[in-house]
């Protein structure tokens, strides 16, 4: 008798099987309460624990009690909603180091929308036992099962009737020869198979063919009812007609139950495939896809049938030659492999995937192609971009600032002869400087309010309930380097007031205002006026701080107009907008 072939329904169980023991991810299926009811390889292998210390609540101990909380609540949480859950935690590898997971999870809901339980994905860390060594103990245990069944057989006249004593037969089933040429076979099998079986063997004899029916019979050895396959087959003479019957017996019991319990596991197996929270996918020796699950195939927007697919045809075009000069390599080499390419969404968005695939093989050890899970990493390369540009945007403003402490060091150091002199006009520099970044930091160094940088600049020479320095102006913002050069410009002013000018004297006075109107295009003009100080002349020499505001406000976009008038030093500079003044500008 021919050996029977695996059916396809069979064929995909044991793909979504393979697939879900190689999956790199842990996965575990729970009970509706929680309660762990299995744990794949991965999971294990991670731990460094057995199968065993996971179920029930054991998969507690493996998580860092700082963690268990969160993800108690949105375990709760996701119960009350009926939804899926996503936690954070620490899970502690074989080494004995705890590492971040992420947790996600998903109910298995039945036909009648109540939990079954949950699927628990614990993406990515640690690769797979290979799908292949779980294949190859489940052929083994399946071989040493087909070699224990025992296999009655048994002749029957024309007519159906046995035709001769069978001891193998009435051992098994404690029925006398007599008993069975009555036919009385029918009362030792289970009553929930006899009449199908009888509608079976009758069709069979009516249309001369061969009848096969898989039914519960009597066993007397351990008085209970037992699986047997029972396979008769015509004997068919020289002129077409039967002339006898042979059949055989076999005990398919314990394949029946492991069927049961394979068939069982598989259906969580295909659940795990199908409501896991990542992209999961198989492919054939040929790089053509053959499995999507669900998540993946709504990335693809594509159905089930795969028919006409491409998963290469998604590709972004300056992506294909990298990937698939890794992908060619790792097929030609069967090893696994790990790429990062982007590729079209359904939507029209691009997405960056990164993937990692295992080779498989088939029970004879033949390549089967690759299974593998793409993991969406967008978010995370868009953030790895972002914080790099603002680590050289860091770089870039240190740098500045540095040049410009160092540049107003060497000039006060080089224009005071007296070092207690020269330190308090570098502190109050510096001290501007300092304002000045505070503002920006305020800002994330976008912009910066030009009030808020005129009131930090100003605040330490403003006398307390005199109002002696005056300022206003319209709402409007600076650009970064603008802020810095309008502070350090405010400072020399009111040192020089303070010295020499409307802040030298009581009763003087000092006004500082700005208009946008009154400047170029995408600037603000500042003017400075001093009132009631002693009276002024222009320098015959310049100083420092005529210098400085000189090469300050000319980086600013503009040198700066000083006037020495009688009733006191009027000074006009304008600085660049930045930020959304700029556009109202």
């Amino acid at each position: 008798m021919a050996a029977p072939t695996m059916s396809a329904e069979e064929d995909y169980r044991e793909q979504i099987r393979v697939m879900s023991e190689a999956m790199p991810a842990a996965v575990s299926i729970t009970d509706p309460q929680g309660a762990v009811l299995w744990v794949n390889a991965f999971w294990s292998r991670f731990t460094g624990l057995p199968f065993d210390s996971a179920l029930g609540e054991g998969w507690r101990a493996s998580l860092q009690p700082d963690d268990l909380p969160a993800v108690d609540s949105a375990f709760r949480r996701a119960q009350a909603e009926r939804t899926g859950f996503q936690a954070d935690a620490r899970l502690r590898t074989a080494e004995g180091d705890w590492r971040w997971t992420q947790i996600r999870a998903e109910p298995l809901v039945n036909r009648r929308r109540r939990i079954e339980g949950w699927i628990t994905v614990s993406t990515d860390i640690h690769q797979q036992k290979l799908a292949a060594e779980a294949l190859e103990l489940g052929r083994a245990r399946y071989e040493a099962l087909a070699r224990s069944t025992a296999t009655v057989v048994f002749e029957l006249d024309a007519a159906g009737e046995h035709k001769a004593p069978n001891p193998a037969w009435s051992a098994f089933s404690g029925l006398s020869f007599e008993a069975r040429k009555t036919r009385g076979w029918r009362n030792i099998l289970h009553p929930e198979d006899s009449d199908l079986a009888l509608v079976e063997w009758e069709s069979a004899m009516a249309e001369g063919r061969p009848a096969i029916s898989d039914v519960r019979h009597w066993h007397a050895p351990s008085a209970d009812y037992r699986w047997v396959r029972v396979h008769i087959v015509p004997i068919i003479g020289a002129d077409g007609a039967i002339r006898e019957w042979i059949g055989t017996l076999t005990d398919i019991h314990d394949r029946m139950r492991a069927d049961a319990v394979l068939r069982e596991s598989e259906e969580r197996f295909r659940l795990v495939a199908e409501n896991a929270p990542v992209n999961l996918w198989m492919g054939d020796a040929e790089g053509r896809c053959v499995y999507l699950n669900r998540q993946q195939r709504d990335f693809w927007g594509v159905p089930e049938d795969l028919a006409g697919f491409s998963w290469a045809a998604t590709l972004l075009e300056e992506d294909r030659d990298g990937l698939f000069a890794v992908f060619a390599e790792a097929m030609a080499a069967e090893t696994a492999f790990e790429v990062e390419a982007r590729y079209w969404r359904a939507d029209g968005e691009v997405r960056t995937l990164r993937t990692r695939a295992n080779p498989r093989y088939d029970a004879a050890g033949a390549f089967l192609g690759m299974i593998g899970v793409n993991v969406d990493v967008t978010e995370a390369r868009r953030a790895e971009l972002h914080q790099r540009l603002l680590t050289n945007e860091l770089n870039h403003r240190v740098k500045n600032t540095l040049a410009t402490v160092q540049s107003l060091a060497y000039q006060t150091l080089r224009a005071y002869q007296d070092v207690g002199q020269a330190r308090a006009v570098l502190d109050g520099r510096l001290m501007a400087l300092s304002a000045a970044h505070n503002v920006l930091n305020r800002e994330n160094w976008e912009a910066a309010d030009l009030a808020d940088v005129v009131s930090e600049a100003l605040r330490a020479y403003d006398s307390p309930g005199q109002a002696r320095v005056h300022f206003e102006g319209p709402a409007a913002r600076v650009a970064p380097q603008a802020a810095l050069a309008v502070a350090m410009v405010l400072h020399e002013l009111a040192t020089n007031a303070v010295k020499y000018g409307g802040l030298s004297r009581d009763g003087g006075r000092v006004a500082l205002t700005w208009d946008l109107r009154a400047a170029a295009p995408g600037t603000v003009g500042l003017t400075w006026e001093e009132t009631g100080g002693p009276p002024v002349s222009h320098p015959e020499r310049q100083g420092f701080g005529s210098r400085l505001l000189a090469n300050v406000s000319a980086d600013l976009g503009a040198p700066a107009e000083i006037l020495y008038l009688e009733t006191g030093l009027t000074c006009r500079f304008s600085a660049p907008l930045g930020g959304a003044a700029r556009a109202e500008g």
